[in-house]
């Protein structure tokens, strides 16, 4: 016969219960990652375009100081209600810059003018070295009154 000590020791530890993963590590260690990246990371922007609401001067007000006004109205450009490429508004700018380095350029969107369309044009004049850039709102634009 066969005897007990000879036979292979197959099942003699009973069955392991397997230990359960806490997940309090994990969740502190993605804590510590937030924070890190809270406290490494800038949300603010502080470069601001200023917008001004003064209406125009009176006709009869003599300014020793042209004032340009550009409209942007989609793709249509309008300097000083003249319709012109963006290059020729640039060349004459800068002629105007030449003589009087103070100039200040508003502009003005007109209708429903997408953001894209005025950022493109701010953009395109501060690469060009223009400094005092306002944005004027339309004369005409109303806010929606939808609640």
């Amino acid at each position: 016969m066969f005897e007990a000590s000879n036979l292979p020791k197959i099942a003699v530890n009973p069955a392991r219960r397997r230990n359960a993963i806490s997940l309090t590590p994990l969740i502190d260690v993605v804590f510590i990652l937030l924070i890190f990246f809270m406290l490494a990371s800038s949300f603010l922007d502080w470069r601001a375009i200023p917008m001004t609401t003064a209406k125009a001067p009176p006709a009869n007000t003599v300014s020793t100081k042209q004032a340009w006004t550009l409209s942007v109205n989609g793709a249509t450009l309008l300097l000083n209600k003249q319709p012109m490429p963006m290059g020729v508004i640039v060349q004459t700018l800068e002629s105007a810059k030449d003589q009087d380095p103070e100039l200040a350029v508003r502009i003005q969107p007109i209708g429903g003018t997408s953001l894209q369309s005025l950022i493109t044009v701010l953009d395109q004049l501060t690469e060009r070295g223009f400094t005092k850039l306002n944005f004027v709102r339309d004369p005409n634009w109303q806010p929606d009154s939808k609640p």
